[in-house]
């Protein structure tokens, strides 16, 4: 009866070692781990000789296949294989260095270790641990263990730097965002991370998100991501009634079952109501309450700091009054020739704020160095409707949309430009009083007298305001038009044509769309309108000659 028992966990065993086969055929770590990880756990202790075994092997895949699967294995059994390589007088340096790495992600002490060369394993561990940083979550992990096993982290961080070089950034940017780095430390980081390439990947926000509510007014956001490998990684915040963070959890490496057990199950037992939100509610209402919390000189929970990637959050927290740390960062990214990943950047933070009229400024400035004015306008013309009495946001507003052609949205801009300069002292943010320069005011006027004499002359009697948002609206259609959306093109060139009847070009190209879709009839209709209004319209006769054949 003893053989019938261990038959079934010899053929684990066996099934454990082929995959330490696999590795040093194929040079690759499993990109499926869930499997081998089941593996290690269900056979308990005889799983760990094994992989000691290959922690200990010449053959750095299999050692870091080892490795791998110990740290996510964890306890006391990992724990004992590291520090009983770590010891062993007759394990090289490079071997022992794996065994030190492993007991600092499992968070275990560190004992005495007897280096031929110490400076080297130091230099190489460094390397490892920076070369295990790929996601955001790496970096936060990586970095807790940092914080609680390092004691001189100014030192660490010049040695990391002259290690790693470049590769040392994402360590760097995340000390910087830790609320428990001392001052001074934090001025050396700064001065190190100034060194090196700005590029940081951008958090994947996980793909649910949960608001817990309780009666007393307590809130929980839940986040729960599951890997390629179906391991879940979970991230509780509380929030109490005030909004502040009052605590959290996170964890990883855990199976659904184990999820629910550990972070949904006891929500419900504590009388909270469980609603599905969407990512932007959940970050938007952790950042406000993760400032709130630094506000009042309180530190974060560490669970913030390891799962807030789960929420799509950086440094949000960083700011008292706003979230303009990732302002800052676009702003230096883009002065630093990285203008593409400073609107990603941009476009991330406005997904979670999108009425912050700074970040929509400096998206625009994002887009117009990368050669889209159009976006730049609209984007500029968004932070002028949300600061409808800063001068400096209807004049970028009105710079741009005349820069990219949009004469229409350019007249608008000017006439708010000078509605403000009207209103003596009237009070701006940012601004004692609303006094446009002489020479931005000149160039108001003068375009829009230049604007409403055409308008004049193409269009008698109409009101030149109208005219503007229908050019404005023009411009739009066209665009559509450009990228084959006919059906959304008519919808605007109709829209054109309720504010100005006479708008020739308008009725000209809403034929055009008409025919594109074989909507015949409507399209001679059309085409015939726009030659009462100008007979030598070439758009309308070429496409009437095409209706005809």
């Amino acid at each position: 009866m003893e053989v019938l028992g261990i038959t079934p966990s010899f053929a684990k065993l066996r099934r454990l070692a082929n995959t330490f086969d696999r590795v040093a055929t194929t040079r690759r770590l499993p990109s499926r781990s869930g499997t081998a990880l089941r593996i290690v756990r269900e056979l308990g202790g005889i799983a760990f000789p094994l992989l000691e075994r290959k922690l200990r092997d010449d053959d750095d895949a299999q050692s870091t296949w080892a490795y791998d699967l110990l740290r996510r294995a964890g306890g006391d059994r990992a724990a004992r294989a590291a520090r009983a390589l770590a010891i062993d007088p007759g394990a090289p340096d490079s071997r022992k260095a794996v065994a030190l790495a492993l007991l600092v992600e499992l968070g275990a002490p560190l004992p005495d270790v007897d280096l031929a060369d110490p400076a080297a394993i130091a230099d190489r561990s460094l390397r490892d641990l920076v070369g295990a940083v790929g996601s955001p979550a790496d970096a936060a992990r990586a970095t807790e263990l940092v914080v609680a096993q390092v004691t001189d982290l100014e030192d660490f961080a010049r040695r990391v730097v002259d290690s790693a070089g470049s590769g040392a950034a994402a360590l760097l940017d995340e000390l910087l965002v830790r609320d428990d780095v001392p001052s001074g430390v934090r001025d050396t980081i700064v001065e190190l991370r100034a060194t090196l390439p700005i590029h940081r990947p951008a958090p994947r926000p996980a793909r649910d998100h949960f608001r817990a509510v309780h009666a007393d007014g307590r809130r929980v956001f839940l986040a729960l991501a599951p890997g390629e490998d179906g391991r879940v990684r979970a991230l509780t915040v509380e929030l109490d009634a005030t909004g502040a963070l009052i605590g959290g959890r996170y964890a990883d490496e855990l199976s659904a079952r184990a999820a629910d057990r550990r972070f949904v199950d006891p929500l419900r037992a504590a009388g909270f109501t469980l609603t599905r939100v969407r990512a932007v509610v959940a970050a938007g209402a952790v950042a406000d309450g993760a400032r709130a919390t630094r506000a009042a000189s309180r530190h974060l929970p560490r669970a913030y700091f390891l799962g807030r990637d789960l929420l799509g959050l950086h440094d949000e927290h960083l700011s008292g009054s706003g979230p303009k740390g990732p302002l800052a960062r676009a702003r230096h990214l883009a002065n630093h020739g990285h203008a593409d990943t400073a609107r990603c950047e941009l476009e991330r933070h406005i997904v979670i704020y999108p009425a912050d009229a700074e970040a929509r400024a400096e998206l625009a400035a994002c887009l117009d160095l990368l050669g889209d004015s159009d976006g730049a306008t609209t984007q500029f013309g968004i932070a002028a409707r949300l600061e409808p009495d800063s001068i400096a946001r209807h004049h970028a507003h009105a710079r741009a949309a005349h820069s990219a052609c949009r004469h229409g949205a350019a007249y608008l801009a000017y006439a708010e430009l000078l509605r403000l300069d009207a209103v003596p002292g009237i009070a701006v943010p940012g601004i004692a009083l609303a006094q446009i320069p002489l020479d931005v005011a000149q160039t108001a006027r003068a375009f829009m007298a230049h604007f409403e004499t055409i308008a004049a002359t193409e269009h008698p009697g109409s009101d030149p305001r109208r005219l503007a948002r229908a050019e404005d609206l023009f411009v739009r259609a066209c665009a559509h038009v450009d990228h084959g959306r006919s059906e959304e093109a008519i919808a605007y060139f109709e829209a054109v044509l309720e504010l100005v009847p006479t708008h020739y070009a308008s009725w000209g190209n809403l034929g055009a769309a008409h025919l594109s879709l074989r909507q015949l009839d409507d399209a001679e209709r059309c085409l015939l309108r726009a030659l009462e209004q100008r007979p030598d319209y070439d758009v309308a006769l070429k496409n009437l000659a095409l209706l005809s054949r």
